[in-house]
């Protein structure tokens, strides 16, 4: 006796690899679906669609909520976890004095983002501050990187100007200063690297800077700041679907 089964498609994700549907001869056919596979490794996730591997690659404390900010001030120098700070001696003698986090719904001088993730946000003083992190994953070769950050503009204090920018050990990818945003707000900005298929710092860890590129007088009412938040890099590369199989 035979039994029809009227399922043609089975697929069960994310448990299985592949999907399951009744072949021509009446065997078993096995198909990857279009979402290939999914994983999280050392903070890192990466998903296979249609042709392209898509990986967030992890950066620590993104979003500056790490930091841990009380009262009565809701703010300070220094920032507690995973960036680094430098700065132009010529105008600051102490890095630590040059970025900082605060309390975005305390310090009510810039509105509050939806894409905001969370309540702390980082701050860079003039002189040439930059904040930086040095990332846990190589360079690959034919592959695009996508960087994103929230950057903002107080109501009480001039922005001045910045840079934001992607390196591979200290060849630099790619790097922007626009758009600016307008008093009060936030605006993500976005810039892209593509790697050829030999690049020349292949395997070195990827890192990120961001400078307030500003040189204005250390004048305390000439100060210019940028506000930043939630970091955000993506990897996308080639990936290709396993072999689809029959059995009869």
């Amino acid at each position: 006796m035979r039994i029809s089964l009227n399922l043609p498609f089975i697929c069960v994700l994310p448990f299985m690899a592949s999907c399951i549907q009744m072949g021509e001869n009446g065997g078993i056919r096995f198909t990857a679906p279009q979402i290939m596979h999914y994983g999280s490794r050392n903070g890192v996730t990466s998903e296979c669609i249609d042709g392209k591997q898509t990986t967030k690659i992890y950066i620590s404390n993104p979003g500056f909520e790490s930091d841990v900010l009380g009262a009565p001030s809701y703010w300070k120098y220094g920032i507690d976890k995973g960036w680094g700070i430098e700065a132009d001696p010529t105008y600051l003698l102490d890095p630590q004095k040059g970025a900082g986090t605060f309390d975005i719904q305390q310090h009510k001088v810039i509105t509050f983002n939806v894409e905001n993730s969370g309540d702390n946000v980082g701050f860079l003083h003039r002189g040439t501050v930059k904040i930086k992190q040095t990332l846990n994953h190589p360079l690959k070769a034919n592959a695009t990187y996508t960087l994103t950050a929230l950057i903002g503009r107080r109501i009480d204090i001039p922005f001045g100007s910045y840079r934001l920018a992607l390196f591979a050990g200290n060849e630099l990818l790619a790097k922007t200063s626009r758009p600016v945003p307008v008093e009060g707000e936030f605006l993500k900005v976005q810039l892209i690297a593509k790697t050829p298929s030999q690049p020349q710092s292949l395997g070195r860890p990827l890192k990120i800077e961001l400078q307030n590129t500003s040189t204005t007088s250390k004048n305390h009412h000439k100060k210019t700041q940028v506000v930043v938040d939630n970091f955000e890099l993506y990897e996308e590369t080639a990936c290709s679907a396993p072999a689809t199989s029959e059995v009869p």
